[in-house]
Parts: structure tokens; sequence; C-alpha cells
């Protein structure tokens, strides 16, 4: 069991043993059913007997001149028993205690492996809880930056907002302080279906069908296209070219889609869409 245990007998009061050797076998069983044994040869030589002191009989004096008959020396009883009964006595002592030793070896053990393994359940609570928080910690830094490019995308769209906003305020501003050069189109051949057009100076004038363009034309008819022409008055005079509409645009009768820039007088004739008009300057 990874001990050593040295037995000494006291052999003291044995008789002296007859034979040159004797044989000690001793076996115990343990409480859990283990068997321990040990045999031990004790030679006689080593067996140390104490001696046995006599005092002679005082006979009377009466007596003293009659022989008296020496008796018979008794039968000397042997003590190797005892001296086995001892040894194995002594020998369980020292196995109950081994027993013990062991036992007690065990329990620290196991305490010590509980220990240690209680030991690495906290160690894995804590790396686990560590974890758990660097992925909260991470979580709420891309939920940080997430607001924060939210915020941002917004700060944008205001502030863009804002500039257009800004921007369409000072076009207004501008367009309200350029002069102004009101034409009026008239359809030929149709009473009551004319529209004027307010043109300011150096700015180009979109017409067509929607709101696509700057000014609605007429906004029921199909052949109209949502930007059709463009008109500019740059001070001198006016100019009209196609804006890439379907179904073109014609000045005087003329096509004019791949002609750019054509001048256009008081009295010529446009046609956009289902209808032609008329041009009439206005004061």
């Amino acid at each position: 069991m990874g001990d050593t245990f040295v037995v000494s007998l006291d052999l003291t009061g044995v008789q002296k043993a007859e034979k040159d050797a004797y044989i000690l076998s001793v076996s115990f069983r343990s409480g859990t059913g283990t068997v321990y044994e040990d045999t031990k040869e004790i030679l006689a030589k080593n067996i140390q007997l104490a001696a046995v002191e006599t005092e002679p009989e005082t006979l009377p004096e009466t007596q003293a001149t009659e022989p008296v008959p020496e008796p018979e020396p008794a039968p000397k009883k042997s003590n190797l028993p005892w001296i086995i009964g001892g040894a194995a006595v002594v020998l369980a002592a020292v196995i109950a205690v081994i027993l013990a030793v062991s036992s007690k070896k065990k329990k620290a053990l196991a305490e010590q492996k509980r220990l240690e393994e209680e030991r690495l359940r906290q160690e894995e609570k804590r790396l686990e809880a560590e974890r758990l928080e660097a992925v909260r910690q991470e979580e709420e830094q891309k939920r940080l930056e997430q607001e924060q490019l939210e915020r941002a995308r917004q700060e944008k769209a205001l502030a863009e907002q804002k500039a257009y906003e800004e921007a369409l305020r000072r076009e207004k501003e501008a367009y309200a302080a350029l002069p102004k050069l009101n034409i009026r189109l008239s359809a030929i051949g149709i009473t009551d279906k004319s529209t004027t057009l307010e043109l300011a100076r150096g700015y180009e004038t979109t017409v067509g069908r929607n709101a696509k363009a700057r000014f609605v034309l007429d906004s029921k008819d199909t052949r109209l296209s949502g930007v059709h022409f463009t008109m500019l008055w740059d001070g001198r005079g006016v100019y009209v070219w196609d804006s890439q509409s379907k179904n073109g645009t014609s000045v005087n009768g003329v096509v004019v889609n791949h002609l750019g820039k054509v001048a256009v007088r008081p009295g010529d004739s446009l046609r956009a869409g289902s209808y032609e008009y008329r041009l009439y300057w206005e004061d």
C-alpha cells in the first residue's frame, strides 16, 4: 500500500523451543473482503527465554533423615501458540492501520479531486461569463455603430434636403428677379384653346404633359411627351428645340428634332402632340 511497517515481538517468558525454527503464518480479512496474508520464519536461537528460578523447599528437622524422593519433572509447556497469536494480533493491528491510512488517503484524494472539479467548473463558468460579456459588448458596439450610421444617414439626408430647398429657394429668387417674356400659344383651328408660357431671360423652360416639365401644356394630350420641347429667351430672341419627344416637334411644318435650337418669331406655328399652336408675344 505504499508504506512499510516493522513489527517487533517480545518473546520474553516463552520456554525454550525444541526445534530449530518455527513458521509464523498470519491471515487477515478486511471488512471489504480483501484477504491479507503474511508468513515469517522464526529461528529458535532468536527466541529469548527468561530463566525460571525455583527455591528448594525447607523440610522439617524431624524429616531430615528421611530421604525425600525427587519429584518427576513436569512436562514443559510450549508458549509458541501464544507467540503466534500475539504476532497475529499485531499484524492485524498493522493491517488495520494500513487500511485506515489507505482510507484516509482515498478520502483525501477524493476530496482533492472534488475540489479540482469544482475549480474547473468555476473556471468554466467564469470563461463562459467572460465570453457572453464579450458577445454582449460586441453586439452593443455594433448597435451603437448602426445607430451612428443611421443618424449620419438621416443627418446627411436632412442636409441634402435643406441644400435642395435652399437651392430651390435661391433659384426661385433668381428666377423672380429675372426679366420675363410671356408667349401665348393658341391652338390653330380650335376656339378657346390657348395658354400663356412665361419665359425668364436666360432660363431654359421645359414644356410637356406632366410635372416632369416646368410648364404643363396639356395634361390630357396622350401624344404629348412628359417633357416634349424646351424654349429659351436670351433677351434678344426666342429659341425652341425638341427634348427627345416620342412624336417629335415641328416649327412652321418642319420637324426640328435633329436641328438643335431653332429661332421662332411672333406668328410662327409650333406643333407638339395632337395640336399645332400659333405663337404670340405678350407685353
